[in-house]
């Protein structure tokens, strides 16, 4: 489009390091997955695919085994296995087309049965990016300015190798940020949880009743979510204490102005989530004011730990 609009002139040559980036920043996303399920919950008890497919017991053909544990086991290990090695698998030549095949099966049967939005269409689309562009290449001359590009080598500036390693070295460490900064468990608090990549790992159910507080008369009111948030908004919220803290201000704020009250009032949440089929437990300290808490990278010391 750069080159129609004039805005740069036409490239017969790219550096094939830049291909190579794209390619490694979708395989980082499929092998922090599979590390993300090495751990008690999806390999010893197969949870939450469990749940899932207990709940799925009408789909065509397949229905009537979803009720089988051991396709339970063989879904959770099999779906390990596949992100620890999808990545090396796809950058392969000997293997790529198989691999492949195997990603277009996984990633179809993985969006009919469970409710995971755009990742199975939006991976099936960019992991294209590992086979060589020759095999694309009548298409792109219909669409391009360019002709007979290639990509040739791994020539790239100072400037550019600095960018690349800066990029790279961010997407590593944010996935394993949890390890130092936070304790207790990152599916329970969510603390470090985005950009971890840790995909179908957390099947969780929660309610919350908020109180409002005014300070000065003691005054209080039991809030009724629904006069604020759908129901697909509480379902959300309920279950992640950030959005817990972010509501509690928005309350706090309304009810401030609505009652005319002259200092900000406390926020207390009555909270409780159940982890991967487990008992419900309190997510949040009750006696905590929420209103007063502020978004933070340091760990949250109103989330109660989990109790396994």
């Amino acid at each position: 489009m750069d080159v129609r609009l004039g805005l740069v002139k036409p490239v017969t040559q790219v550096s094939r390091i830049y291909l190579d980036v794209f390619k490694l920043q979708i395989a980082l996303v499929y092998i922090f997955a599979g590390i993300a399920k090495l751990e008690s919950d999806w390999i010893l008890r197969a949870m939450p695919m469990k749940i899932w497919l207990l709940q799925q017991h009408d789909f065509p053909l397949l229905g009537s085994l979803f009720s089988q544990n051991w396709v339970h086991y063989t879904f959770s290990w099999g779906a390990a296995v596949f992100d620890l090695s999808i990545g090396f698998l796809l950058w392969m030549n000997r293997t790529r087309f198989v691999a492949y095949l195997l990603l277009l099966f996984f990633h179809i049967l993985t969006g009919l049965l469970f409710d995971i939005g755009l990742f199975p269409p939006l991976m099936i689309l960019t992991t294209l990016l590992f086979f060589p562009p020759e095999k694309f290449k009548s298409l792109f001359d219909k669409v391009s300015s360019t002709k007979n590009a290639v990509i040739q080598g791994y020539r790239v500036s100072k400037l550019g190798l600095v960018f690349i390693i800066l990029f790279f070295s961010v997407q590593i460490v944010l996935p394993i940020r949890h390890h130092f900064l936070y304790s207790g468990n990152i599916l329970w608090t969510e603390e470090g949880y985005r950009w971890s990549w840790r995909v179908m790992l957390v099947e969780k159910e929660g309610f919350c009743t908020f109180y409002v507080e005014d300070k000065d008369s003691a005054q209080f009111w039991e809030v009724n979510n629904k006069e604020f948030l759908t129901g697909f908004q509480i379902k959300r919220m309920s279950v992640r204490p950030d959005f817990i803290r972010q509501f509690s201000h928005y309350l706090a704020k309304h009810y401030q102005q609505k009652y005319k009250l002259k200092t900000q009032p406390k926020v207390r949440v009555d909270a409780h989530l159940t982890l991967n089929g487990r008992m419900s437990q309190r997510l949040i300290d009750p006696n905590v004011d929420l209103a007063s808490k502020r978004a933070s990278i340091w760990q949250a010391d109103w989330i109660l730990p989990f109790k396994d």
